[in-house]
């Protein structure tokens, strides 16, 4: 296992003039991490003692790689250096030598607020297909059969008079679903109420309990996106997760709704591309709900119908008036 140690100076009070350091000890994992598998990274941070530190999780953008979470393992005070120790948990979607990338942390000691970013390294990723033996060669098999003699000229005849059948019977249909067309009800529902009218269903299609695991959260991601392609205008269903968190930041939704937006929609990829089955069904329905109720704006309050005068009072100023 391999230690990357990296020291950063920061520069924390003007006024004194001196320079204080942070450094950074990382622990990549002990094995080649495979496409698509979760890997974990251990990360040590030291800054001077009269000093706190925190990580910025919303600092975290890798192009290559999707974070899954981050736990805080320690925190302690001693001989006059602050230590605190944080491990991450991540899946790679590339192959090859990624490079993992450099996270921000937040200082604050002595009424400064200072920030310092640890150091980029790369992993290498392995395909998640076991590699052929030593000695033994990989198999490999056709992937179209032999050539064999077709009849061409009966083929493409054959085709031709079948299209032109199935193009009379399309005018036919056509012209007869003309006449009797009858105009199918608009769809007046809201986006989110789209959406999730959409998650009940999903949940009453017993897709999960017969073991349909990836079936369903093709159907919850698939909801989740189409909801946002309605509310925002964002061509969310053709997006990579990683994009796709990129675009809801420009929505001006909080940070809470965005970090959990973007784990329900990496932990449905993680069960589409890798065969992950996770356990809390009742709990990412739950949550997709909240996030639609946090993303959809409150209707704008309807304005007062101005109040028409009775017909006494009418009366009454009719009266006054002759006199």
């Amino acid at each position: 296992m391999k230690l990357l140690n990296v020291f950063f100076t920061v520069l924390l009070a003007a006024q004194t003039g001196a320079a204080q350091s942070v450094a950074f000890k990382i622990t990549p994992p002990s094995k080649k991490p495979k496409l698509a598998e979760p890997f974990k990274v251990s990360l040590e941070a030291s800054c001077p003692g009269d000093y706190g530190i925190k990580l910025d999780t919303t600092s975290i953008d890798g192009e290559f790689f999707e974070l899954l979470g981050v736990k805080e393992l320690s925190s302690k005070t001693a001989g006059g250096t602050s230590t605190a120790v944080f491990e991450f948990e991540a899946a790679a979607f590339t192959l090859g030598i990624s490079t993992f990338p450099e996270m921000t942390f937040r200082l604050s000691g002595g009424g400064q607020a200072m920030e310092a970013k640890s150091p980029p390294f790369t992993i290498e990723i392995e395909p998640l297909f076991e590699k052929a033996k030593a000695g033994q060669p990989a198999e490999i098999k056709d992937i179209y059969p032999p050539l064999r003699f077709i009849p061409w000229f009966w083929l493409i005849a054959g085709l031709l008079a079948a299209c032109a059948f199935a193009a009379f019977l399309y005018s036919r249909r056509k012209k007869a679903a003309a006449e009797t067309a009858v105009e199918t009800p608009k769809d007046t529902r809201t986006p989110y109420r789209r959406a999730v009218d959409s998650l009940e269903t999903l949940a009453a299609s017993g897709l999960w309990e017969e073991g349909k695991i990836k079936e369903f959260y093709i159907g919850f991601s698939g909801i989740f996106r189409l909801y946002i392609r309605e509310q925002f205008s964002i061509d969310a269903l053709s997006m990579t997760t990683a994009g796709l968190s990129k675009e809801l930041k420009k929505t001006g939704a909080d940070v809470q709704t965005l970090i959990s937006s973007r784990e329900l929609l990496e932990r449905s990829d993680l069960v589409k591309f890798a065969k992950f089955r996770p356990q809390q069904k009742d709990s990412d329905l739950a949550a997709l709900k909240e996030i639609l109720a946090r993303l959809t704006p409150a209707p704008a309050p309807e304005p007062e119908t101005p109040k028409q005068p009775e017909a006494g009072d009418g009366a009454q100023s009719d009266k006054g008036g002759g006199k």
